[in-house]
């Protein structure tokens, strides 16, 4: 019976001396030659394991500069690393990875001057307002710059509604933006400008009543509208058939927590010649209903408690 012992390229047949004893073929000298076969397979066992240790030292020498750079890798998540700037791969080094990079990085990237002054619908935006601006070179590099070189040109009065209608645009094409990035749809210009129009009428509109939100009482908006405008004649309407009932035969409603607010919009009749209110369903008064949610949930009315409920009739609403 044989055994075959290999080691690298090196392979020792031995013989089993037992059974050659056995078999009456073994000598003494062969006997004599098996101790020093055995210290010869130690002997290039251990230059092997030697030569094995010797090649990953010289391998971890090698890669130390490697495994340096490596470890000043960041970690995180991928929407906290920018794989623009970070050497998120080892093995090459940073200055070969920014000049790989540079050739597949888009040339455009998104910045606060490119979207709200320089990209052709912010521009057709600004030059198409009420304030229409034309921005060229030396404009400035920045948003504050340059609503500070616009502002050193306006009067003095024209300063709050540059900024409130600055305001305007601003969410109008950020909107816009989104529209064409997450849903991707074309931007209408038309549609955005009159988002920002309409925005901004209504800002004036707030301001031209002078109302002072949380200082004014709801019986002093019509009042002053009253005496602006001429108004002799008012109308209202709810979905709440209750309080259109008690109103209508100028009463309060049927609960003592309305008690102040319906006093309130029946002293209102008595400052018109004509005052009406109507019956409609909520089907049919979607946007008003909207409009009464965010005046409640803006805490604009006095004394209103912000939650859902019936819609009371209150005339800060006229000017929303």
């Amino acid at each position: 019976m044989f055994y075959l012992t290999a080691y690298s390229s090196f392979s020792i047949v031995l013989l089993n001396t037992e059974e050659r004893k056995l078999n009456g073929s073994g000598t003494e000298s062969e006997e004599k030659e098996i101790p020093a076969k055995r210290r010869e397979l130690r002997r290039v066992k251990c230059q092997g394991e030697r030569r094995r240790v010797l090649e990953k030292r010289r391998g971890l020498r090698l890669n130390l500069d490697l495994i340096r750079k490596g470890g000043l890798t960041l970690v995180g998540r991928g929407n906290s690393v920018d794989v623009w700037t970070q050497p998120w791969i080892p093995w090459l080094d940073y200055g070969d990875f920014m000049d790989l990079l540079n050739h597949v990085k888009p040339s455009d990237l998104e910045t606060t001057i490119h979207i709200f002054w320089d990209c052709p619908c912010a521009r057709a935006l600004w030059f198409n307002n009420p304030f229409p601006i034309c921005f060229g070179e030396g404009s400035g590099n920045s948003v504050k710059g340059r609503l500070e070189r616009i502002l050193s040109t306006l009067p003095r009065d024209l300063t709050d509604r540059f900024l409130s209608y600055t305001g305007c645009l601003f969410e109008g094409i950020w909107k816009a933006r989104n529209e064409y990035l997450f849903k991707g749809g074309l931007v209408n210009i038309e549609v955005v400008r009159s988002s920002i129009l309409r925005r901004y009428s209504e800002y004036l509109v707030f301001v031209n009543a002078e109302v002072e939100i949380g200082h004014s009482v709801p019986s002093d908006v019509p009042r002053r509208l009253t005496g602006q405008k001429g108004y002799k004649s008012f109308a209202s309407a709810s979905h709440a058939k209750v309080l259109i009932k008690a109103l209508n035969e100028r009463k309060c409603p049927p609960m003592w927590t309305l008690k102040p607010l319906a006093m309130e919009v029946l002293n209102l009749c008595k400052m018109f010649n004509d005052c009406k209110f109507y019956f409609i369903s909520r089907k049919d008064n979607v946007d008003c209903d909207a409009l009464a949610r965010w005046a409640r949930g803006n805490s604009h009315c006095n004394g209103y408690i912000n939650r859902e409920g019936s819609p009371i009739v209150i005339p800060n609403y006229l000017l929303q």
